[in-house]
């Protein structure tokens, strides 16, 4: 019988073959004669992509923003955005959208954003109330009465106005802090 040093690098060799032909099969591989596993909606696109031939998303696993796509080869693509694409509007994912749409009570808010916007409409309410995901909600008033906007279309226009910058700060540091001071 080999000594226990031989042996021992031999049963790790054996594993480690094990273990990487395991890793090497695609995910959700399954015979041919198999019926997909349904109840995985990763199994499920994957079998549909490649009994279609074409690119199948998993709704499953679909994020404001990310997506996952199972591919007609068996693989699968994840695309991420670094900022919201969509949004969950009455249990379905919509683009996002800042088109301002009026509300019944005179506002204004954007037809799809991640987080909730209204704007005011004139009058003594809010000038703009945001409303995060969870609910909770951050409001900015003035001490006067608002007019109401001018939408024409899709956006607010602005009013021009003419500006004039002024340096503020030390001149003697490199870097100067600029503020606009806006007159109408």
């Amino acid at each position: 019988m080999p000594p226990s040093s031989i042996r021992r690098p031999a049963v790790f060799s054996a594993l480690a073959a094990l273990l990487l032909t395991a890793l090497a099969m695609p995910v959700g591989a399954v015979a041919d004669d198999e019926p997909a596993d349904t109840s995985d909606p990763l199994l499920a696109a994957q079998a549909q992509a490649v009994a279609d031939g074409t690119s199948v998303p998993v709704n499953a696993l679909t994020t404001e923003s990310d997506t996952v796509t199972a591919e007609a080869d068996g693989s699968f693509t994840t695309t991420s955005s670094v900022l919201p694409v969509r949004v969950r509007q009455g249990g379905d994912w919509v683009p996002v959208d800042a088109t301002l749409v009026a509300g019944a009570d005179g506002t204004y808010s954007p037809r799809a954003t991640p987080s909730g916007v209204r704007l005011s409409g004139g009058g003594s309410g809010p000038l703009a109330t945001l409303t995060d995901p969870t609910g909770h909600s951050m409001s900015l008033t003035m001490p006067f009465a608002l007019p109401a906007p001018q939408v024409s279309g899709e956006h607010g226009p602005l009013r021009r106005r003419t500006a004039r910058r002024r340096p503020v700060g030390d001149g003697d540091r490199p870097g100067r802090i600029q503020r606009r001071v806006d007159r109408a």
